[in-house]
C-alpha cells in the first residue's frame, strides 16, 4: 500500500487509466481489484488524518483539500462506472466536496465494507458486450 502510495503521487494518471477501464464495465475492473482496495485503503487514510487535523471548515482550508476531493470524487467515479456499489452508494462522489472529513471517512469505510461483503467477482455479472452487475436483494444490503 505504501508503494502504491507512493506511484500514485507520482503518476496520478493511474486514476486516468481505472476510470477508462471502469467504462468497459465491472468484470474488466476485477483484474486491478488489488490496486482499488490499496487506493481505497489509502484513500480511507488520508480522509482519516484529514479528519484529525482539520477543526475549522474554513474557505481556505477546503482549497487546501481541493487535490483530495477531487481524486476522490474520481475515484469513487471509477467503483460507480464499474458497477461496484449499488444506488444509492454510488452517488456519494456528488456529495462530497459539501461533506466534512469525517462524514467522507464514514463514506469510505461504508464502501469499503460494501466491497469486502458483496464483492465484485465474475459471477456477479452478466454475460454479453455490455456486462452488468446483478446485485442482490435490496434487503441484503440495506444497511449500506
Amino acid at each position: 500500500d505504501i508503494h502504491l502510495k507512493k506511484m500514485l503521487k507520482q503518476n496520478p494518471i493511474v486514476l486516468d487509466v481505472l476510470e477508462v477501464i471502469s467504462l468497459g464495465g465491472g468484470r474488466e475492473m476485477i483484474k486491478a481489484i488489488e490496486i482499488i482496495k490499496s487506493i481505497l485503503v489509502n484513500t480511507i487514510a488520508v480522509w482519516h488524518i484529514e479528519r484529525s487535523s482539520s477543526s475549522s471548515s474554513s474557505s481556505s482550508t477546503k482549497l487546501s483539500r481541493e487535490p483530495l476531493i477531487s481524486s476522490t470524487i474520481l475515484f469513487l467515479n471509477v467503483l460507480a462506472a464499474a458497477e461496484w456499489i449499488p444506488k444509492p452508494l454510488c452517488f456519494v462522489g456528488d456529495i462530497i466536496d459539501v461533506l466534512k472529513p469525517e462524514e467522507v471517512s464514514t463514506l469510505l469505510i461504508t464502501i469499503w465494507n460494501f466491497l469486502r461483503d458483496f464483492p465484485p467477482i465474475p459471477e456477479v455479472f452478466t454475460e454479453g458486450e455490455s456486462p452488468k452487475r446483478i446485485f442482490p436483494n435490496p434487503a441484503k444490503y440495506a444497511n449500506y
